[in-house]
């Protein structure tokens, strides 16, 4: 299965192309508030690069959320667009989980975090389940790092960008309960996306609705009502 993976949900962004998990080409970039700019010509350059033609793919994967609103909606209609204007199927993976998912070990805990601006971030634990699934720990949430801090009572390895970004602060606040990856390697990349966007149509298919999820900071999930006649790719 060839997949086409785009993610704007954080300051990181891109596209990958994924074969049955392998990676075919990827453009990653950090450039927050360009990702309008930078992410059509990265789609371009890696199926140019690579050969592919949209006809070519099986499916499309994109960012769920939660991240940034405009980055989420940006990325999402590309997606959704490449995927109609192809007639292939397009799915949306939890931005959380795909921060985690290169990171999970048996036994072990991982916590993904995003930076969710004003001193807040989105954030949820995750284990490495049956078959290598990504398994949930509890809801996603918004939270202070003293609320995250509240909530994680056993040691945990702490992901995403916020974990290079502040790491002195959760270092100070969680004490011998944080861990980290090397420096610099915090951040997600689209290839892992993709290979979760496979992952979820090989188990439930794409009958669901791709529809931006957003958090509030009660950790209350809503997302933008179905608008009459939409439908998924």
């Amino acid at each position: 299965m060839l997949v086409l993976a785009v993610d704007t949900a954080t300051d990181t962004g891109g596209a990958a192309l994924v074969r049955d998990g392998a990676l075919v080409a990827e453009a990653t970039f950090r450039l927050p508030s360009r990702h309008s700019v930078e992410l059509v010509p990265a789609i371009a350059w890696i199926m140019e690069r690579a050969g592919v033609r949209a006809a070519d793919l099986d499916l499309v994967g994109c960012a769920a959320g939660p991240g940034s609103f405009t980055g989420l909606r940006m990325g999402m209609a590309a997606a959704l667009g490449l995927a109609r204007a192809a007639g292939k199927p397009c799915v949306g993976v939890p931005s959380l989980a795909a921060v985690a998912y290169p990171f999970l070990t048996p036994g072990a805990s991982v916590t993904a975090l995003i930076d969710a601006r004003r001193g807040r971030f989105y954030a949820q634990s995750f284990g490495l389940g049956e078959g290598g699934n990504v398994e949930p720990r509890g809801a996603p949430e918004c939270l202070t790092l003293d609320e995250l801090s509240i909530r994680i009572s056993a040691p945990t390895l702490l992901v995403g960008d916020p974990a290079d970004t502040y790491r002195s602060e959760l270092a100070h606040i969680f004490g011998d309960r944080a861990l980290f990856p090397p420096p610099g390697l915090c951040y997600h990349r689209p290839q892992v996306l993709g290979i979760l966007a496979q992952n979820q149509f090989e188990n439930a298919g794409a009958d669901e609705p791709v529809r931006p999820v957003y958090l509030q900071a009660t950790g209350e999930i809503f997302a933008p009502p179905r608008a009459a006649g939409e439908r998924n790719a």
